[in-house]
């Protein structure tokens, strides 16, 4: 079983039989480190239709309260949180985490869910309180990119002890385009500094007298992009920048990203920062 091992068995059950739901549920729960005995509290199942929202709630040992969401015809979970997901945020600055015992135990939960499913690990951080990470899917050993593309399963647990807080995923991942890049990164990049020395800064300036200037930010991320109307999502260079704008009276600044096709070498446009 190449998907979300665990939840899709429990997902399947959702719809056979609430007693294995509720047991499949609790195991899972387990293998998180919760503590039993389970008390089931409310069961929804939903009605099966693709908006149909179900969900389970048990409490622990210690009646901590175990939340977990479930949506469409075949009962696929979306979310788990315990006590009120307010919980699971993290507030303030946050650091990168690197005490290999807290990633070793957060890893085997993931992995232990995700079967045959080809993950990568996003950085580990924390705010001292809260831990997060983000495992993204990846399909022919790329990510997806852009926003509203984050398919994956997100973990936040508390930190030192490791307790488990909120689980979410989003398996829903579109088809793709699977012809191989044609542009290496710094291809990539060159077409950036050409469109926007080219296209953006001289139409800013013709329209706003706005001088304008980049400066590249973190590394690119080649992964696949769905634009809006597209079939399929292909192949495109996520490349990050800071961009700033000399308005006449101050500077005016701000992260941003541009999305180019990883075999055509155009920028995709998007209505929102990629």
């Amino acid at each position: 079983m190449t998907t979300l091992t665990l939840i899709a068995s429990i997902a399947f059950s959702i719809q056979s039989s609430p007693e294995v739901a509720v047991g499949s549920y609790e195991s899972l729960l387990k293998q998180f480190g919760v503590i039993g005995p389970f008390r089931l509290q409310t069961l929804g199942l939903g009605d099966g239709s693709e908006q149909s929202v179900g969900s389970i709630v048990v409490t622990d040992r210690d009646g901590a309260r175990y939340t977990c969401y479930k949506s469409g015809p075949k009962g696929a979970i979306r979310a788990i949180y315990r006590d009120s997901e307010s919980e699971a945020l993290q507030r303030g600055l946050t650091h990168p985490l690197k005490d290999d015992r807290i990633l070793r135990r957060v890893r085997g939960w993931i992995s232990s869910m995700t079967g045959n499913r080809t993950l990568r690990t996003s950085e580990f951080t924390s705010d001292g309180r809260v831990g997060s990470a983000y495992f993204p899917i990846l399909k022919n050993g790329y990510p997806f990119v852009g926003s509203g593309h984050d398919f994956g399963y997100w973990v936040n647990f508390s930190v030192p002890d490791v307790r488990f807080l909120r689980l979410t995923c989003d398996e829903n991942l579109p088809e793709v385009d699977s012809a191989p890049p044609l542009l290496t990164e710094k291809q990539a990049v060159a077409r950036l500094e050409n469109i926007f020395t080219t296209e953006i800064a001289p139409e800013n300036l013709q329209k706003h007298h706005w001088i304008t200037s980049f400066k590249l930010g973190q590394s690119p991320t080649l992964g696949y992009y769905k634009a809006t109307g597209d079939r399929l999502a292909r192949l495109v260079w996520r490349i990050p920048y800071f961009g700033s704008r000399d308005v006449g009276y101050a500077i005016q600044g701000g992260t941003n990203a541009m999305l180019i096709d990883a075999r055509t070498g155009k920028q995709v446009h998007t209505e929102t920062v990629p």
